[in-house]
């Protein structure tokens, strides 16, 4: 599985954050373990690119990547190249019943608290999986704000925890492998089992 979040294009904040946030990649296996990561600045359309190669080099991975802002024009990009396995998500209309299937992973209001309390009931649980070193300094300096909004510290970015948190929300989504018995190794057993 693979979580994307799309840089934004902000302003810089600073001199530290001359170039404003950043595009980040995260690849999980099956169990959620990281076993890949990439953050750093690229066009939209180029970061497409770089998700198709990826993705394909993973066995065509569930791809999500936020569609929020600039996260389009990277999802328009892996259309374009004909990506075989993106994420999609399905609404359903509460007064109609209507059923509407949009490409890519939006972050909300209503979602982010679901991906991020995930995240941390992970870190809890040491079950979450992270390898890459900058991952975890950011999990570091992400915060709860008074007004209950989680975001970075003043001066730090959370590319990477969105990136993170997509990719194991992806992991969730994917569907259950079904594992044949004939494919267990069983061995019966002897007499002094019973």
């Amino acid at each position: 599985m693979i979580g994307c979040d799309v840089a934004e294009g902000l302003a810089p904040i600073n001199d530290k954050h001359k170039h404003g946030d950043y595009s980040s990649i995260d690849v999980l296996d099956r169990s959620g373990y990281q076993v890949a990561h990439w953050s750093g600045h690229v066009a939209p359309d180029d970061l497409g690119k770089m998700l198709n190669h990826l993705g394909r080099y993973y066995n065509n991975a569930l791809l999500g990547v936020e569609r929020n802002n600039h996260g389009l024009t990277t999802i328009t990009k892996l259309k374009d190249l004909k990506y075989p396995n993106l994420y999609m998500e399905t609404t359903v209309d509460q007064r109609t019943q209507k059923r509407t299937k949009r490409l890519g992973w939006l972050t909300t209001t209503k979602s982010k608290p679901l991906m991020i309390d995930h995240l941390a009931a992970l870190l809890r649980d040491a079950d979450a999986g992270i390898c890459n070193l900058d991952t975890v300094k950011e999990c570091q300096t992400y915060v709860i704000e008074d007004n209950g909004a989680t975001n970075a510290q003043e001066g730090c970015f959370d590319d990477q925890v969105i990136s993170y948190s997509i990719a194991q929300q992806m992991v969730l989504k994917l569907p259950r492998r079904k594992i044949n018995i004939n494919e267990l190794q069983y061995r019966s057993p002897g007499k002094s089992a019973y």
